[in-house]
């Protein structure tokens, strides 16, 4: 899958954790490391992390709040 399209499946998922996917901007920093940063407060921050299936596109393990 590429990035750019991960990226926006990553985004969209935010929902299930109560967040406004419209709301936050996601960067890779690493293989399946994630900040996920507010777009308005750039202090507002989770870390995340992805878990990969073979059968299924890759969905957020965990997401944790770095800074606020």
């Amino acid at each position: 899958m590429k990035q750019e399209m991960l990226n926006m499946v990553l985004q969209a998922e935010l929902k299930s954790f109560g967040l406004n996917p419209s709301e936050w901007d996601i960067e890779k920093i690493h293989a399946a490391d994630y900040m996920i940063k507010h777009k308005t407060d750039k202090d507002f921050t989770f870390w995340g992390k992805l878990q990969f299936s073979k059968t299924k596109r890759p969905t957020w393990k965990i997401l944790q709040l770095a800074s606020i």
